[in-house]
């Protein structure tokens, strides 16, 4: 009798053991189940985005910080009017001087080439998260001649009129050294047609309406006139509005078409 009492308390013994034992062992770990991931943290800037200053026909690069970027997306905007140009690393305007690259997802930087005048604003850099997130950095495009004999420039006013002097060292032929004498005033900047903004060749059905448009810029602002493959000007119904044109009964290359547009 005595010797079944020591084997049962033995065998209660052991069985305690065994779910102590099991109770301290760490749990093991499924690996068919989907591990737990951190909560997302939330994209941030960091620090704030340089203004630049930069003279006509050089670059203006504007650097965007991100972490915490995740999932979120990067964006570049013109502050204002809204205008996307960018979103991640692709340029999504139809400007071929305008490009973006970012370095690990975490710098990101809007580049604009051959600056002109209407480059000079604010751009902002916008994160899409809720609520959204942004910051805004500003480019300031000099004029080309403030500083004489530095920067290649243009010529000043003759009579009332810009005018133009080719100089064969500078790298774009049209312009030429600031003029340490010029008047107060009369620096200008040449004109220039935006081939993005412009139109190429047209095809349209005879007898149809052909619009076409030539963007220009310039200081001051260019004069648009359009002419006829023969020199003949165009007649133009509404002169206010020289940019864009509309050619009404278009006809074949030899036929009159009168020369009007409006």
């Amino acid at each position: 009798m005595e010797t079944v009492c020591m084997q049962i308390v033995l065998v209660l013994l052991l069985s305690l053991v065994h779910r102590l034992d099991g109770s301290l062992s760490p749990p093991v770990q499924d690996l068919n189940q989907p591990q737990q991931t951190p909560v997302d943290l939330e994209p941030e800037f960091e620090g704030t985005i340089q203004n630049i200053s930069s003279p006509t026909g050089r670059e203006a690069i504007l650097t965007c910080s991100v972490k915490n970027l995740g999932r979120y997306k990067v964006g570049w905007l013109r502050a204002s009017d809204q205008t996307v140009l960018a979103l991640q690393g692709r340029v999504v305007t139809h400007n071929s001087r305008i490009s973006v690259v970012h370095e690990d997802f975490r710098t990101w930087r809007l580049r604009i080439r051959q600056l002109r005048e209407s480059d000079r604003g604010c751009y902002m850099c916008q994160i899409n998260a809720s609520p959204m997130k942004k910051q805004i950095g500003c480019i300031d495009v000099q004029d080309t001649c403030r500083e004489p004999g530095k920067f290649f420039g243009v010529l000043l006013e003759d009579e009332g009129f810009p005018r133009w002097r080719k100089n064969r060292k500078s790298p774009r032929s049209q312009m030429c050294p600031c003029v340490k004498n010029a008047p107060t005033g009369v620096w200008h900047v040449p004109p220039d047609i935006i081939n993005e903004e412009s139109s190429a060749d047209i095809a349209v059905q005879e007898g149809e309406d052909a619009t076409i448009v030539c963007k220009a810029v310039g200081h001051p602002t260019p004069r648009v006139t359009w002419k006829r493959e023969d020199g003949e000007y165009m007649l133009l119904r509404k002169p206010q509005s020289r940019e864009l044109i509309r050619v009404p009964n278009a006809l074949p290359a030899g036929k009159d078409s009168k020369g009007q547009a409006w």
